[in-house]
């Protein structure tokens, strides 16, 4: 499993949570199958371009938002790992 996968996962589940959304309600605003968001915050799936602008959308998030935190852990797990 790729380090940069998991991370994104946790951030979209830590963003579903802080939201009290369910991974159905988070389906349903982003047009995904809940199976799918599981897969992705389980770091199993590489999500597209696309599905990466409807998660940020239903997690009331822009896109600069969501990679920013993506950045911001995956250099503090990258340093910590030296």
């Amino acid at each position: 499993m790729e380090i940069e996968l998991v991370i994104f996962g946790e951030i979209i589940r830590n963003r579903r949570l802080e939201l009290n959304i369910s991974q159905e309600n988070l389906a349903l605003k982003a047009d995904m199958d809940r199976s799918y968001i599981s897969e992705i915050e389980r770091g199993h799936k590489n999500p597209s371009l696309s599905k990466i602008l409807a998660l940020s959308s239903a997690l009331e998030l822009s896109v600069s938002e969501l990679f920013y935190l993506f950045e911001e852990s995956y250099y503090k797990r990258k340093n910590n790992h030296k």
